[in-house]
């Protein structure tokens, strides 16, 4: 799939790959399962907070350990991830330039959170929570400390990565 013409982008508007990697998700599963879409809400601009969620039909030990064995990272984030998983662990996408820095807070499988840093923006934390019920787990990610920033990016974002570890995990499941 390509897009010509895409305007540049305006400071904290959506990218376009996590738009489409988000939308060819949507029509994968609709296609193979029938099912609604993860939306994005673009009513509406966060501000501060990123903040979305999904929900993933397998416990969440299974779901936790997408986020925090590095392979598993590797997978949805990209690139060659580390993870540390203790408090002050380092946690790193592998990314040039920024990203995940140093683990706050882990108490498996219900709550994972870390530093986030991405120069020249002020250092922020990501935390993802995990509740299960039933056999599923609703996966919920604030990025957090962004000020009176505009964070669309970030929300469309970690909406894309949602997408993929839902479809890695239900894969394994």
């Amino acid at each position: 799939m390509t897009q010509a013409g895409v305007p540049q982008r305006a400071e904290g508007a959506a990218s376009i790959d996590d738009v489409w990697n988000v939308t060819l998700e949507n029509l994968r599963r609709w296609c193979e399962r029938g099912e609604a879409p993860v939306r994005i809400d673009f009513s509406r601009l966060p501000v501060g907070e990123a903040r979305t969620g999904i929900t993933i039909e397998a416990p969440p030990e299974a779901v936790f350990e997408n986020l925090v064995d590095p392979a598993r990272v590797s997978e949805w984030c990209g690139a060659q991830a580390e993870v540390e998983p203790a408090v002050g662990g380092r946690y790193s996408f592998g990314w040039e330039g920024g990203g995940p820095v140093e683990i706050l807070d882990l108490d498996a499988p219900h709550r994972l959170a870390y530093t986030w840093a991405y120069p020249p923006e002020p250092e922020t934390v990501v935390t993802w929570e995990l509740e299960g019920s039933g056999g599923r787990t609703r996966l919920t990610i604030m990025h957090t400390g962004f000020g009176d920033r505009n964070v669309a990016d970030y929300e469309c974002g970690w909406t894309g990565f949602l997408v993929t570890i839902r479809n890695q995990v239900e894969g394994r499941a």
